[in-house]
């Protein structure tokens, strides 16, 4: 395991793997390990917006233990960020992923401060990996806090396809506002 870094406000986090084998093959599973700073409760909540994401159909990494305030969960290599993008990290599956994240918050009302930061991706999909404080719980009316991240991010990097993003998050909040909560 790699030493402990300040992963945010609320968690230090290090990334290591396990080796093994399988079929006479050797695997590597990489997985990432956060200390919970704030301990046990805070650790409760951050499971409980991880599952509340999950039930909204956002991918999240797989949880493989929390317990005495250390979470482990796979490893995401990838920040969603200009070196994502120059590198071909994020296709047009991970934009599809990160905006219907963003249609989920907003829809439900999360008042989430720049989502995206708290997202990552394998260049296959995108995950939300933060369930920090700054993402809160839902809200009982909707909000753009994220679509307009969204759109910051994709006029920032993405420009050419920002007609495109529009047009999923729209289609996105259309369907899931006819959906029960």
């Amino acid at each position: 395991m790699f030493n402990f870094t300040r992963g945010g406000a609320e968690v230090y986090v290090a990334a290591a793997q396990v080796i093994h084998e399988k079929k006479g093959k050797i695997e590597a599973r990489p997985f990432v390990s956060k200390a919970i700073i704030a301990g046990n409760e805070s650790m409760k909540q951050m499971l409980e917006r991880r599952t509340i994401l999950a039930s909204f159909n956002i991918l999240v990494p797989e949880l493989y233990s929390a317990i005495n305030a250390c979470i482990c969960e796979q490893f995401i290599p990838f920040a969603i960020n200009n070196d994502a993008v120059l590198n071909g990290h994020i296709t047009l599956q991970v934009l599809d992923d990160i905006a219907y994240a963003a249609t989920v918050l907003d829809i439900r009302g999360f008042p989430a401060f720049n989502f995206i930061n708290d997202m990552r991706t394998d260049g296959k999909h995108a995950y939300y990996v933060d369930f920090g404080w700054d993402l809160w719980n839902p809200g009982k009316h909707p909000v753009d806090n994220a679509y307009r991240t969204l759109i910051k991010f994709v006029e920032q990097y993405l420009h050419h396809l920002k007609d495109t993003v529009v047009q999923n998050y729209q289609q996105n909040f259309q369907n899931l506002s006819t959906q029960s909560p």
